[in-house]
């Protein structure tokens, strides 16, 4: 049995615009062989994903304090009960309903971020801007969408010997005997090695070998915010928001 939770709810059903559709190698420059924006923010934060299944709320508020720090500003404050808030306004999870913790579906829990966001621990709130479907096990793809948007979300498939690994602090490597318990959000937020995917997970921070993610990731959305901009308008990689908005003007909005 495992120690910590994870939650994820996969649907298949949905659909959204494929980021290859939406953006292509001829649009963007090449992303640096190696870059990481793990350390950037403070997101060693459990927010109750040793008791409940909210995988998937964990890791999109790491993914939103990120965004703010990207663009220079100073992190936002997350605490446990704006997670658990969170998780209820998603799924409808009640502390009081017996069988309600039954985890979020990606395209569900982005659908609620996009149109209301989730309000941080001062009442604000933090929304996306559009959300767009990446080839699950692609790493091209996602390494592209993680450069391009600060972090990635990804819906793999996790087990005992995942925790194991996550405990020794060593790099979740695929292996065909290891049988998986159930489904778990993470955002990948760098490139840091040759080989190698860092993301925020359990209170703390891992790695994980892109085999690992070409196996065992069954789903991976891009979620972008307008939030990771300067200023000016700009990323960190001078990705320019009016040039942006005309092609997010043609994505269905949820």
């Amino acid at each position: 049995m495992m120690k910590y939770k994870t939650g994820l709810s996969f649907n298949f059903s949905h659909q959204m615009p494929w980021f290859a559709d939406f953006f292509s190698a001829t649009m963007l420059p090449t992303p640096p062989e190696m870059f990481d924006n793990i350390n950037l923010a403070p997101i060693d934060l459990m927010l109750e994903n040793d008791v409940l299944g909210d995988c998937w709320e964990a890791g999109t508020i790491k993914q939103a304090i990120l965004n703010k720090v990207l663009a220079g500003a100073p992190p936002p404050r997350f605490t446990n009960a704006d997670a658990t808030r969170f998780y209820s306004q998603v799924t409808g999870y009640n502390p009081l309903k017996k069988g309600s913790d039954q985890g979020t579906d990606m395209i569900q829990g982005g659908n609620y971020w996009l149109k209301n966001g989730v309000i941080d621990a001062n009442g604000i709130a933090h929304k996306i801007d559009a959300m767009v479907a990446i080839q699950p096990g692609n790493v091209t793809e996602f390494k592209l969408a993680t450069w391009l948007c600060g972090s990635c979300g990804m819906g793999i498939m996790v087990g005992n010997r995942q925790e194991e690994q996550f405990e020794a602090k060593e790099v979740w490597n695929f292996d065909a005997n290891d049988k998986p318990d159930g489904g778990h959000y993470v955002p990948g937020m760098g490139f840091p090695a040759p080989n190698q995917i860092s993301f925020p997970t359990w209170g703390g921070k891992a790695l994980m070998s892109y085999k690992f993610y070409e196996r065992r990731c069954m789903q991976a959305v891009a979620y972008l915010s307008f939030e990771m901009l300067d200023a000016k308008g700009l990323s960190r990689q001078q990705f320019n928001k009016d040039q942006l908005l005309e092609y997010l003007n043609a994505m269905p909005k949820g």
